[in-house]
Order: structure tokens, then sequence, then C-alpha cells
């Protein structure tokens, strides 16, 4: 990646971030592998104005939650599997118990991890500006990845 992309990359990733309600101020707990994925979104998270909680990847629900609990961030960053653990059962599990937590960022390698709502494959959201578009964009979401907004909470 050339560093011209990789600038394209942090603003792209901070630009979808901000059009689907992350805001300056706001933490994102960060459990991933040190990739350049990793990098990208923490710059983008630093150019918002939020906040990254890093959490070490050896650390598991318990330890977590406990974190998360402490933190009440906004969103939570998993792999998929990582080491053969299932990280993103349990940032589902995680998500489901810590009403804070709206979004649910997955590093997806192979891009075969089935999303859910309110789920976000991290690698689609660090591709530079031409190569992915906008989550703002409603209309042109597929229905298996409904835009990024903020449940209402009643």
């Amino acid at each position: 990646m050339s560093r011209a992309g990789f600038g394209a990359a942090v603003s792209a990733c901070a630009a979808r971030l901000s059009a689907a309600g992350l805001r300056k101020g706001e933490l994102v707990a960060v459990q991933l592998p040190n990739d350049v994925h990793f990098v990208i979104l923490v710059l983008a998270l630093i150019r918002l104005g939020a906040v990254p909680v890093l959490i070490r990847q050896v650390l598991r629900e318990h330890e977590v939650g406990h974190v998360l609990s402490t933190m009440r961030p906004s969103a939570l960053a998993v792999p998929v599997r990582q080491e053969g653990f299932d990280h993103l059962a349990m940032g589902r599990r995680l998500r489901a118990q810590h009403p804070a937590i709206h979004w649910l960022l997955v590093s997806d390698a192979s891009g075969d991890a089935e999303l859910g709502l309110g789920e976000w494959n991290v690698r689609d959201l660090c591709r530079p500006a031409a190569e992915r578009p906008d989550t703002a964009d409603c209309a042109a979401q597929e229905r298996r990845r409904p835009c990024w907004r903020r449940a209402e909470v009643g």
C-alpha cells in the first residue's frame, strides 16, 4: 500500500464512521490483530476524535466484559477467529450483554462471515473511497448490510 493509498484509506474509514453516527469523544473497544486494518481503524478513530480502547487479544469474555462494563464503548472491534478462538461469537454475546455497544466491527480476512444488523467488516470500512460506496447511501446498501445507524432507544 502506498503512502497516498494509506492516507486515503484512513480518510475513507473516518468518513464512513462519521456518516454512521460515531462522534467525537465516543469510545471504541479494539481487540484486533496487528495488521494494516488495525492501524487504519485506530488512526481513523483518532482523526474523528473518537477514543480507541485497545484490548489485548489474549483476554477472553470475562475480562473483556469487565472492560466494556467500565468503559461503555459505542463499538467493539474483533477478528472473526484468532488462533482457534471464536472472537466473533464472543463479540456477539458481549454486544448483547452491553447495550452501550451499538456496532460490532469485524475483521474478516476471508470475507465469508455472515454479518448481521449493526455488524461491519473492518476491511470494507478501511478501503479507499473509490473502492466502496459510502455507507450513508442507504438505498445502495444490500439488505443484509443495512445502514449503520445508532439504534433508537425507547
